[in-house]
Order: structure tokens, then sequence, then C-alpha cells
């Protein structure tokens, strides 16, 4: 990218940083959580409607997302993703209020400096990503089978040009039996816990025969209700992850099986339940990682390079649609970790104003470079589509 461009993004940026500041320090002093964040989507309505946008609320269906249209419909778009949501009691410490403004101005930086690509922009409001999983519900309606391609800066400590996420499922698992005097007739009872123990054994043994990234995260909910009675219930709570979604309906099917096995041995019964909605893996698209690391490195914006996976969220389930770019911007240089009170304090200030306008800076930059490269475009395409068709 030339020096002209670049500074055009710089003077763009700082021409609507403020406008998007009051978005975040809005979203800030009011946090929502789950799907209930409608004054988020009202504010960030009153913002882009004067400016020429058309804003559709509760878009697909999905409570309190939206979509915000520039231009012509009939043209091909790409999706800036604007998570709204915060968390129980801390706020905004995962930094979506400075992660939506960013995505705010990104689009406000694409009109002024790449008027010409042969795409639209439109901002996605997506709800609820902490839970229950606002992508995943859009998704379901088919909210991005139309798009290009998907961008978003999530706020960290560094900053990264790609993320690595886990497909991730649950199950609540309740093995019932029978209950009896655990002294005076244990022969008439049927152990519930001993069914939840060899189940839990069972997963445990195959803990380290299984591919490289796949985990298992479990507690016993309920054990039973006293020590000298038979167990009739034991429920236990169970999370799996893996690197593909191949890999994880792998890892739920041998969750079955055990599941069965444990029964056959005692004689309990059981009942499965998935209570969370499934996240899907993130996929880190070569082609993407080079568009980013050239955007910050034109930027003049220090970043490193991880192969690390952690955790999951929501944005799998779009990447299963179209490729997604899903970079860290560090809005600090403390080594703390996000979803922490400290982390929410740093939203609110310098640092954190600087994280949003060089995350937006950076995903102009990479917006600009696919619209003007369409070679650039077909080949993240090409490379995404090729890995989703032989991880399915």
């Amino acid at each position: 990218m030339d020096k002209s461009k670049v500074g055009k993004i710089r003077a763009s940026a700082e021409a609507h940083f403020a406008e998007c500041r009051d978005i975040a320090d809005f979203m800030g002093a009011n946090p929502e959580v789950g799907l209930d964040n409608h004054m988020a989507a009202d504010r960030i309505a009153d913002l882009l409607e004067p400016k020429g946008y058309a804003v559709e609320k509760d878009f697909k269906g999905v409570k309190s997302a939206f979509r915000a249209v520039k231009g012509e419909k009939s043209m091909p778009a790409a999706a800036l993703l604007v998570e709204t949501d915060a968390l129980p009691e801390i706020g905004h410490a995962c930094g979506h209020s400075i992660s939506a403004a960013a995505s705010i101005l990104a689009a406000f930086i694409v009109e002024d400096v790449f008027p010409d690509i042969p795409f639209r922009v439109d901002l996605i409001g997506t709800p609820g990503e902490e839970y229950p999983g606002g992508k995943v519900l859009l998704c379901r309606e088919h909210a991005f089978d139309d798009y290009k391609f998907a961008i978003m800066t999530h706020m960290g400590c560094e900053t990264l040009p790609d993320s690595g996420f886990l497909a991730c499922n649950d199950r609540h698992i309740t093995f019932r039996g029978k209950a009896s005097h655990a002294s005076d007739a244990p022969e008439k009872g049927i152990n519930a816990l001993n069914a939840a123990r060899l189940y839990m054994e069972a997963m445990d043994m195959r803990r380290q025969h299984l591919p490289e990234l796949s985990q298992l995260h479990g507690i016993v909910e309920y054990g039973g209700s006293a020590p000298n009675v038979v167990p009739d219930r034991t429920e236990l709570n169970y999370y799996y992850r893996a690197k593909t979604m191949k890999r994880l309906n792998e890892l739920t099917a041998m969750s079955d099986d055990a599941v069965k096995g444990a029964c056959l041995m005692t004689g309990a019964t059981a009942e499965q339940e998935q209570r969370y909605e499934t996240y899907a893996d993130l996929y880190r698209n070569p082609v993407g990682r080079k568009v980013m690391c050239d955007a910050f490195e034109a930027l003049g914006i220090e970043y490193s390079v991880s192969e690390a996976f952690d955790g999951s969220s929501d944005i799998g389930n779009v990447d299963q649609i179209i490729p997604c770019f899903h970079p860290y911007m560090a809005i600090t240089d403390e080594n703390i970790a996000v979803h922490t009170p400290r982390f929410e304090e740093l939203t609110h200030c310098e640092s954190g104003y600087k994280g949003l306008a060089d995350a937006a800076m950076s995903m102009a930059a990479v917006i600009g470079s696919l619209g003007e490269d369409a070679g650039l475009l077909e080949e993240l395409t090409r490379v995404h589509r090729e890995y989703r068709e032989a991880n399915r």
C-alpha cells in the first residue's frame, strides 16, 4: 500500500474518531449482556442513519442484531462485524465496546479512502458472543450466505494477525439408577454415581489418544443425596473442544459410546442434553494472515505471530461459510488477561482508544487491499474453500 493511501487512512481515522469513541464510551457506561443489547444497537443506529445507512434492527429475527447498509444492495458485500454484548458484573472486560467502535470507524475510513472498490461494506451487529452465540443464530438464518468475507478485531494484550479458536460443544449427562440403603440392601440399588465414574474414567483413558488440540472439561454437578444412600441420580457437565468440526463430532460420538458403555456395565440409564450452541472452529487462512500483516506493516503497527489455540468463539460459525478475519489489537502492554476488571478499565483510557484507532485503520487497509486486488480476494476464497471441503 502506497504512502498516500496510508496518509488518507490516518486522516480519515482522525476525522471520525471522536464520534466512534463516543460509541465505545456509551457502551462501556451501559453494558448489556446476552442478546439484550438494544441500547447499543439504537445508539449505533442514531450515528449511522444520518450518514445515509439503512439500519435493519433485530436482523434476521435475532434480538438486538442489526444490519446497516449503505450503497447498492445489488452489489457484492463484505461484513464488518460489530460485537455489542458485555459480561455480567464486569461489563466490557471483553473489550467489545472498543471492538464495536473500531468496526464502525473502519467502515467510515473505507468509504473515504476506497470509494471505488467493487463491493459495499455492511455493518452487522452481533449480540451475545459470550452467550448464547448471536452469530450462530444469524448463521442459522443464512445471514452471511451472500457475503464475500467478514472482519472484526478483538482487543487484547498483544497484537496478532489472526486467532486460533477451537470448535466447542457441551453435554449435560444425567445417569439414573435406583436408590437403596447402601448398607442394608445395596444389592437392590443401581448406582448412578458408579455409572458416572465409569464414563469419566473411560473419557480420561481416551484422552491420551485424542488428536492434537482435542480437549475435555468436565465437572460433577450432582453426585447423590447422602453417603448411606445408593445414588439414583448423578449429573455431569462436560465441554468438548477440537481443532475442526469434524474432530468435534468424532469426540462427541466417542462420548456417546462411553455413556452407553457405562450404562451397560452398571444397569443405569442416561439422558443427555446440549445446553449451549455449538461454536465452530476458526481457520487461520495463510492468505488472510499475510494481508493482515501487510496492513500492520504499512501502518507501522508492531505485531507478533502466534500458532496457539485458545478457547472458542461464535465467529467460527461464520467462518464455516465465508473467510473471516479476527486479529487481536493490543490496548495495553500490561501482562493481564481479558475478562478482568483491570482490562475493562483499559477500555476507557488512552491506550484503549489508541487500540480502537489502530484496529480500525488496519481493518480498513485490509478491506481496501482485497477490494483493489481481485486476485487476492479470489485466492483468499479459494484457500478457505479448499480447507473447509477437506474438513467437513
